[in-house]
């Protein structure tokens, strides 16, 4: 989970001109031919701001997100934000992704004047349901992640003692290659599986995008 951590204090004014100097060169990326929807630009306009506005990216990932992947911008927004999170800070993941749909929110308000509250409460509700998806989905690619490596990992282990008693068989006669194929794994027999490397994930699309394009759709 991310946590706002800063080297030294800074004022709400700093993270705010910050955040303008961030968003002129979004602009810029947009004006340069960065079209919405362009996941490939996003993700590498996405990568420029963390590298040269590390800290800002880590303690306000929802921010620069919209900035660059929704396109989205409003400084009044992150005030009021910024004013929200210094009264309710998060103390758990849940109330981390609660307070990221609260910016959403208000950047919605600040930009949609003619929205009700209700509609502003429902876009709030629709954005929470998408980070909930997209870090469920991220929590399943690591779970799949891992039982590939644990795969390999027996995949290697059952290759190293086939190879071992090949040497033995070689050296040793198949009595000493059986005796030490018991010894190593009494219950399994060897095999010489290929060790492969992990399938590349399927492209989808995130879920706080797609909601995205749907607003902008209405």
């Amino acid at each position: 989970m991310a946590k706002i951590t800063n080297e030294k204090e800074v004022t709400a004014e700093f993270i705010v001109a910050e955040s303008r100097q961030m968003w002129a060169k979004c602009r810029a990326a947009f004006a340069g031919g960065l079209e919405f929807g362009d996941t490939d630009g996003a993700n590498q306009l996405m990568a420029d701001l963390r590298r040269e506005h590390q800290e800002f990216c880590t303690s306000y990932p929802i921010v620069m997100r919209y900035m660059a992947e929704m396109q989205t911008f409003a400084p009044a927004a992150l005030t009021k934000y910024l004013m929200k999170i210094a009264e309710h800070p998060w103390t758990n993941e849940d109330e981390y992704l609660e307070s990221q749909a609260d910016y959403v929110s208000i950047l919605f308000r600040e930009t949609n004047s003619r929205w009700d509250s209700k509609k502003v409460a429902s876009v709030r509700n629709a954005v929470l349901d998408a980070l909930k998806k997209e870090r469920a989905d991220l929590q399943s690619l690591a779970d799949e992640v891992t039982d590939r490596v644990e795969e390999n990992e027996r995949r290697l282990k059952n290759r190293s003692r086939a190879d071992l008693r090949e040497w033995l068989i070689k050296n040793g006669g198949a009595r000493s290659a059986d005796a030490a194929a018991q010894q190593n794994n009494p219950t399994t027999e060897s095999t010489t599986e290929p060790v492969t490397e992990p399938a590349a994930a399927k492209p989808v699309m995130p879920p706080l995008l797609d909601l995205a394009k749907s607003l902008r759709a209405d």
